[in-house]
């Protein structure tokens, strides 16, 4: 059950109410939200988008996050697993979001797709049924947390056609960002890679393969596991003459570790 704490003050005359949640004594202070989308209907199917949102949540969960795993969800469904998502987080908490699937840059920003998203090859037509990411932080963000983790594999170029009229151009935000790390599974204007080159059987994608190795390491902080992530992105596409190099971003204030030291 929710607690509620409502205190009330007064300042200048005016009565205000502070309204704060409480955590229930059982509450798991680290969260995971974790979205792989394969079914686009109108663009290419992904492949193993969903194998590595699942790939992920069992890592997560195995370093002790409680997890929710969400497929195929819509633009309208990605929002509310979002703000669901972040109704569960209480101030202070750490926040992890991952997402697996169609993704690019336009116009300073970056965008998940959602697998209802229009089949038009106009830039501006597929932002406009896209979610930025700043739109994703931002929504976590409100809730408080004292951090936000947030992995991206997917695409970083633009495909789409772009008018000379576009509102958009390729490029990258870095709106709400106090208190975030993201961490790219490739560079901007790369490709994020489902396979390699040839016969792959691997079930996950060239980023996600690597990142579950790894995640789990007790102590390992977030720049450490980002730079190990890009040493060992690189050099497996590079085995089969691709380019894929994990970027990420930090604004975070202190060195934390998904897995703590024992």
């Amino acid at each position: 059950m929710l607690l509620i704490l409502i205190a009330t003050f007064f300042a200048f005359g005016d009565a205000q109410a502070k309204i704060e949640k409480v955590p229930p004594p059982n509450h798991n202070n680290r969260r995971a939200l974790v979205i792989g989308n394969d079914d686009y209907k109108n663009l290419p199917k992904q492949q193993r988008a969903i194998n590595d949102a699942r790939a992920v949540g069992e890592a997560m969960t195995r370093i002790g996050f409680d997890v929710t795993v969400a497929t195929n969800l819509s633009r309208e469904g990605t929002f509310a697993a979002v703000k669901a998502f972040a109704e569960t987080l209480y101030s202070g908490d750490t926040a992890f979001v991952f997402y697996a699937g169609q993704a690019f840059a336009a116009g300073g920003a970056e965008y998940l797709v959602p697998v209802d998203a229009s089949g038009a090859m106009d830039v501006d037509a597929v932002a406009d049924a896209s979610l930025a990411f700043d739109e994703v932080i931002a929504s976590v963000m409100q809730a408080s947390p004292a951090r936000l983790v947030l992995v991206v594999d997917g695409c970083r170029d633009n495909p789409f056609r772009t008018s000379p009229r576009s509102r958009l151009t390729s490029g990258l935000a870095t709106g709400a960002t106090e208190n975030v790390f993201v961490i790219f599974s490739t560079s901007i204007g790369q490709t994020a890679f489902e396979s390699l080159a040839g016969n792959d059987t691997d079930p996950n994608s060239l980023f996600t393969r690597e990142f579950v190795k790894i995640v789990g390491r007790p102590g390992q902080n977030l720049i450490e596991l980002a730079k190990e992530l890009r040493k060992n992105v690189s050099a497996l596409a590079t085995s089969a003459g691709q380019r894929q190099i994990p970027a990420y971003f930090d604004a975070l204030s202190d060195h934390y570790a998904l897995l703590p030291a024992k």
